[in-house]
């Protein structure tokens, strides 16, 4: 049921967004045509590059976000009882599910305001923004980073903080940055968006290359493989 409605709202986005001309460019995760490599590519070559990350991105959409949302959004407007089925269909334990099919389609629905905010804050300052599920990225050439999307920690300069206009849009938003994971990237080292270097050109880790190259040899030498886990220093069995 979850994978139908997931189909079925898709295929609405994709109406919706056919009717109002609307390219829809913004978010990236769990859509078709629409992948980490399309999102990585925003932020190719870039002087700087921001990430962070929002945080309990599912279970911070609960029952009654959902339900309002179907009945009260222009583009639904749902009857009561049919936005209480989906709401329903797609919740359990009072929120979205992790791992459901439906539940990335619903969140980008329920983010989208919020994105539409933060595409016109990064357009301003001379950003580019994007979105990969609960990952965000910003990302310029300018000379300076924009303060109101981020700023250095008075502590610890090598330590960005989100800034104050950035951190009252997401908030406005429903959603709370976890700012344990939010760090800054620059051109002379490497920058990462969604787990692909984009440094110069869309790539994956060397790491990543060396352990499947590991892996296919063992597999093709002895018939099994063991799994090599990435880790900061290397990688461990």
């Amino acid at each position: 049921m979850q994978s139908r409605l997931s189909e079925l709202l898709q295929d609405c986005v994709e109406e919706i967004n056919k009717e109002k001309n609307r390219k829809d460019r913004i978010a990236h995760g769990f859509k078709r045509r629409r992948s980490i490599i399309t999102n990585a590519r925003q932020h190719r070559h870039r002087r700087y590059l921001f990430n962070l990350d929002i945080e309990d991105f599912f279970p911070s959409i609960n029952f009654g976000r959902v339900r309002g949302f179907f009945m009260k959004d222009r583009n639904f407007q749902l009857e009561k009882s049919v936005a209480t089925v989906i709401a329903q269909i797609a919740c359990h334990a009072n929120s979205l599910l992790q791992g459901s099919p439906c539940s990335p389609v619903i969140s980008n629905l329920i983010a989208h305001p919020m994105d539409v905010t933060l595409v016109a804050l990064a357009s301003a300052a001379g950003c580019t923004y994007s979105k990969y599920a609960d990952d965000l990225s910003f990302s310029t050439n300018k000379k300076e980073f924009p303060p109101n999307i981020a700023t250095p920690s008075e502590n610890d300069p090598h330590r960005w903080l989100p800034g104050k206009q950035l951190q009252r849009l997401i908030e406005h938003g429903g959603f709370k940055i976890n700012e344990s994971k939010s760090h800054m990237q620059y051109r002379t080292s490497r920058q990462e968006v969604t787990g692909l270097v984009v440094n110069k050109k869309i790539n994956v880790r060397t790491e990543y290359r060396r352990n499947a190259r590991a892996m296919v040899h063992k597999l093709v030498r002895t018939g099994s493989f063991e799994h090599y886990a990435l880790t900061p220093s290397g990688t461990i069995p």
